[in-house]
């Protein structure tokens, strides 16, 4: 796999994360600050350790924006979300078998007949 630097994690990456979390935005800008002058592994390792939730947006950004890159998505063979149609009549096994229904199941009958 290529590395974030390689794909363009830092600029165009970033950019299309923070379109979809621009409340990442005023965080990200000011850890970046604040790190310019330490090595970026020592800086990430006390972040994680010491301020989760700052390491937390970091990742968040960094790691949407490496798998948002058309390179990555094409190298681990994700095409983006697509519309599938479901028929739930051809379907059904497959939600008995993995057990999604169970709890439906279990519960019983919640409804109320019409007229009383």
């Amino acid at each position: 796999m290529p590395s974030a630097r390689a794909v363009g994690v830092a600029g165009a990456g970033v950019e299309l994360v923070l379109e979809s979390r621009p409340d990442l935005a005023r965080p990200l800008l000011q850890l970046l600050d604040e790190l310019e002058s330490e090595e970026p592994s020592e800086a990430v390792a006390r972040l994680e350790r010491m301020e989760p939730s700052r390491f937390e947006a970091l990742f968040v950004a960094v790691a949407g924006a490496y798998y948002m890159t058309p390179a990555v998505r094409e190298l681990i063979g994700y095409a983006g979300q697509e519309a599938r149609t479901v028929d739930i009549m051809v379907d059904l096994s497959l939600y008995v078998e993995e057990g999604l229904l169970d709890p439906v199941v279990e519960r019983g009958p919640i409804y109320r007949q019409a007229g009383t």
